[in-house]
């Protein structure tokens, strides 16, 4: 059976949604920047507060219409993601086909070669596509559907939209907010495990430091390889405890922000 070798050209249509979210999403950091940035003069007294005020109402009405620009171009990518991985699978499975217990000849043998590295191809391109969508980080992400979900219900308050637009805005911050939430949870879980390690090795730490107070009580180790090992497993008890308590810190905002932003769009 011969291969159908016609395939999704990454250098084409897919490459170029992937550039141009790249740069929107570059775009929606830098002005993120630009708010905080602006928040920390006006906590340093080192802007006016009207003139912050004008800038921060410039920066929010840019954020808005980049919001809902940011939100139907990562749906865009998500699709391709979908067309792309749909077509991996056609290939994997033609190869498998076409191969089919039987010796090849040569031609057949170098469409396969061509077919394989389509999949290379694809694959490398799934993988872009993936840091793509994780550009943003949490905090960013929170915060851009959090002022997003705000300005529309002032705009529903100031009669600016409908009953209806704004259900339908609050929905797509819902649809948003639940797949940060799903990848939060993913990089949760690698946190806790960290954290579980960590505690592994605390305990471990305490043992030795324990043992090595006995060994020198009865005089195994003189004073001075005692205090040089005491010093060394202390620095590393320390250093474990202090990873430890940052990582459950990070755990703890994270959870309180995803929360807050979650409870305010379904209380809407």
């Amino acid at each position: 059976m011969a291969i159908d070798e016609r395939t999704i050209d990454p250098r084409s249509s897919v490459s170029r949604v992937l550039e141009e979210f790249n740069q929107f999403t570059g775009d929606l950091r830098e002005l993120h920047e630009k708010l905080q940035r602006l928040d920390q003069l006006v906590k340093e007294g080192k802007i006016a507060k009207p003139v912050a005020d004008s800038l921060r109402s410039e920066y929010l009405a840019t954020l808005m219409n980049s919001a809902e620009e940011y939100f139907r171009r990562k749906d865009e990518l998500e699709s391709t993601k979908a067309r792309v991985i749909v077509e991996v699978e056609r290939l994997k499975v033609d190869m498998e086909v076409s191969r089919g217990g039987r010796p090849l000849g040569v031609a057949d043998s170098e469409r396969l070669r061509r077919v394989d590295a389509q999949i290379h191809q694809l694959n490398i391109l799934l993988d872009s596509i993936d840091d793509a969508l994780e550009a943003l980080d949490l905090e960013t992400k929170l915060f851009l559907v959090q002022r997003y979900f705000l300005s529309s219900r002032d705009a529903l308050k100031k009669g600016e939209i409908t009953e209806g637009t704004f259900e339908e805005r609050r929905l797509v911050c819902k649809k948003f907010l639940d797949s940060v939430l799903e990848e939060w949870t993913v990089e949760k879980r690698d946190l806790v495990n960290q954290i579980s390690e960590l505690d592994a090795s605390i305990i471990s730490l305490q043992s030795r430091l324990k043992e090595l107070w006995v060994r020198f009580m009865v005089k195994e180790y003189d004073k001075s390889y005692y205090n040089v090992k005491r010093v060394e497993l202390e620095g590393e008890l320390s250093k474990s405890e202090r990873q430890t308590s940052e990582l459950r810190a990070i755990i703890d905002k994270n959870d309180s922000r995803i929360f807050e932003v979650l409870h305010m769009i379904s209380e809407a």
